[in-house]
């Protein structure tokens, strides 16, 4: 038995009945509010398709999605895909696929298309992306400047590196404590500080919060 799918070219006739927007996120960091604006080479990224339809009845139609240009599939995500998908009334659906970029430059993204009776009903936004290799320290003034890049790394790097008591780039633990819910960010920043035998009790309390034996007895 051969199955065969065909994508071609349809009408587009955009209207109300269903809506499809993205979200990109930094995997380890899928609630994070803020917008990331700049992109890291070799990091993971999520990208997440959130479907809504309002329309009074139940809809089942197609969606064709694809990576960013220039990025590669992970975590058996696609390059790209098109499926079929059934929507309550007034109900909202999510996936997600993860993707990375293993090289700089200026990309774009091809908008999810939502298709219908053959007619291309709602398009996704358009998204363009910056991706760096490293924190530029042009555009990086303060350490509240690396945290809106969104990347761990650069973070982690800092922490590493910089003199957290009297930096001079406006760094205090309090920047932090939203990472350190993370479990993956919290193991790491609190073996850097282990490695820097700094002890910082207010990080250290995290322990409690991800069931870390070690943590808990105090040991730094």
């Amino acid at each position: 038995m051969l199955f065969k799918k065909e994508i071609k070219r349809a009408p587009a006739e955009i209207g109300n009945k269903i809506h499809v927007i993205h979200r990109f996120f930094e995997y380890g960091n899928e609630h994070a509010e803020k917008k990331i604006t700049t992109f890291m080479t070799h990091q993971i990224y999520g990208c997440e398709v959130i479907i809504t339809n309002v329309s009074s009845r139940k809809l089942t139609f197609q969606l064709l999605w694809q990576i960013p240009q220039g990025s590669l599939p992970l975590k058996n995500s696609n390059y790209q895909k098109s499926e079929s998908h059934t929507l309550d009334s007034y109900s909202t659906n999510t996936f997600t696929y993860y993707f990375y970029f293993p090289f700089e430059g200026n990309f774009v993204q091809f908008p999810s298309n939502v298709s219908y009776q053959g007619k291309v009903v709602a398009v996704s936004n358009t998204t363009k992306f910056n991706v760096v290799s490293m924190v530029d320290e042009v555009f990086v003034e303060t350490f509240k400047d690396i945290l809106m890049t969104g990347d761990s790394k650069a973070v982690f790097d800092f922490l590493r590196d910089s003199n957290l008591l009297h930096d001079k780039k406006g760094f205090s633990f309090e920047l932090i404590y939203w990472m350190l819910k993370n479990k993956n960010h919290y193991h790491e920043i609190i073996g850097i500080l282990r490695d820097r035998r700094i002890y910082v009790q207010a990080v250290w309390q995290f322990g409690f919060f991800h069931q870390d034996a070690e943590a808990v007895k105090g040991k730094k």
